[in-house]
C-alpha cells in the first residue's frame, strides 16, 4: 500500500518536471514550435501532445513545428500518442511539421492515416523554413556588407 502509493506520487512527479521541460515557443505570428525529448510514457505524452494542441490553438497557429529527432518511442502506444496528437493539431487546421529520426520517418508511413496535412523533413533547417512559409512568411537572404559602407560619401567628406 504505501510503497505503490509512493511509487505512484513518485512516477506522477517525475513525468510532470519531464512533461516541463519539454520547450513549446511561438517562432512567429501564427507559427508554434515544440521541441521532444527522452522517453516518455504514453499517458504523459498524450497529455504533452495536448498542451502543444492547446499552445497552437491559443496563438491561432496554422503550422506548428516539432522536432521530435531526440523523442525515444519504445512502444507502439506512445506512437499511437504521438500521431493522435498529430491528428488533433490537424483537426485544428494547423500543419503540423516534424523534424524525425530515420526510425520515427518509417514509423510515420503506418500512422499517416491520423495527420493527413503532417508533413516530414529530416533537418530542421528545411522544416522551420516550411513552417513559417505555410504561416505566410518568407525568409529572404541579408547582404552581408550594406552598400552604403564601401561608398566614398559615408563620412562626408570627399
Amino acid at each position: 500500500g504505501y510503497c505503490a502509493g509512493r511509487d505512484e506520487r513518485l512516477w506522477r512527479e517525475s513525468a510532470g518536471m519531464l512533461r516541463a521541460s519539454q520547450a513549446q515557443v511561438l517562432l512567429a505570428p501564427r507559427c508554434t514550435a515544440a521541441f521532444l525529448a527522452g522517453r516518455h510514457e504514453s499517458e504523459a505524452l498524450t497529455v504533452l501532445m495536448e498542451d502543444i494542441g492547446r499552445h497552437a490553438l491559443n496563438h491561432d497557429a496554422l503550422a506548428c513545428l516539432l522536432d521530435v529527432s531526440r523523442l525515444t518511442l519504445l512502444a507502439e502506444d506512445e506512437e499511437r500518442a504521438l500521431f493522435h496528437g498529430l491528428g488533433t493539431l490537424c483537426s485544428l487546421g494547423t500543419t503540423p511539421l516534424l523534424v524525425a529520426s530515420a526510425a520515427l520517418a518509417a514509423v510515420t508511413a503506418r500512422f499517416a492515416v491520423h495527420a493527413p496535412a503532417l508533413r516530414v523533413f529530416d533537418s530542421f533547417g528545411e522544416a522551420f523554413t516550411a513552417a513559417l512559409a505555410e504561416a505566410g512568411f518568407v525568409l529572404k537572404a541579408r547582404r552581408r556588407w550594406p552598400a552604403l559602407l564601401f561608398t566614398r560619401a559615408r563620412s562626408g567628406t570627399r
